[in-house]
C-alpha cells in the first residue's frame, strides 16, 4: 500500500501543479492515474475463517491446480489489474528457522542467436557447486520454417539428431549435458 500512497503523492503533485499552470482539465489525466494507484495498490483485511483451512493467498482467478512430486499442490492465480495485487500467507505458522547454504546454486550463462538460415546457441561455462541430476537437455527452436535440419555441438563429434513436430512447427534437439563452453548450430538442410 506504501507504494501505492508514493506513486498517488507524485501524480497527484503533477496534477495539482498542471493545474495550477493551465486549465484544470488538462489535468484531468493525472487526477485519473491517481485514483487508479490508490485502487490498485490497496490493501483491504481479510476475515480468515477458523480451524484448519488454507485461504487463498491472492486475489484472482485460479487458472491451474496441478500435483508436485512432493505430495502438494501448486495452485496458479492469475490477477487482472482490478484485482487486489497484495500477496498473503495462506496457512498460519511460525517461522522457527532461517538457514543460507554458501554455495549451492548453479548458473549458466547462454545467448542465442540467428544467422542467416541458422540458429546459434552459445552456452557459457557452468558457475556453483551444485550437481545437476541430468544428463541430457533439449533445445526446442519454435516457428521453424522446415523439417530437414542439421544440428551440431562444439564438443561432440559427428552430427546430432533432431526430431521436427509439424504441429507446433518446432525443432527439437536433444544434447549431452554441456557444463563447460560450448556453441549449438543449427541448420536448416
Amino acid at each position: 500500500m506504501i507504494y501505492g500512497i508514493y506513486y498517488a503523492l507524485a501524480l497527484l503533485a503533477g496534477a495539482a501543479l498542471l493545474t495550477y499552470l493551465t486549465a484544470w482539465y488538462f489535468a484531468v489525466p493525472f487526477y485519473i492515474l491517481t485514483a487508479f494507484c490508490l485502487y490498485f495498490f490497496r490493501d483491504p483485511d481479510r476475515e480468515i475463517p477458523s480451524g484448519p483451512v488454507a485461504v487463498s493467498p491472492a486475489d484472482g482467478k485460479v487458472v491451474a491446480v496441478k500435483p508436485e512430486a512432493a505430495g502438494g499442490s501448486r495452485v496458479s492465480i492469475f490477477l487482472n489489474i482490478f484485482d487486489v495485487h497484495v500477496n498473503r500467507v495462506p496457512i498460519a505458522g511460525i517461522i522457527t528457522d532461517v538457514r543460507y547454504q554458501k554455495g549451492q546454486f548453479l548458473r549458466q550463462a547462454f545467448t542465442c542467436r540467428t544467422e542467416g538460415n541458422s540458429v546459434i546457441v552459445e552456452f557459457g561455462k557452468r558457475e556453483g557447486s551444485y550437481a545437476p541430476w541430468w544428463k541430457k537437455m533439449e533445445v526446442v527452436i519454435y516457428d521453424w520454417p522446415l523439417a530437414g535440419a542439421a544440428a551440431s555441438l562444439s564438443n561432440a563429434a559427428g552430427a546430432l539428431d533432431t526430431k521436427y513436430d509439424d504441429s507446433q512447427h518446432a525443432l527439437h534437439v536433444v544434447i549431452s549435458d554441456v557444463a563447460e563452453k560450448a556453441q549449438l548450430k543449427v541448420a536448416a538442410k
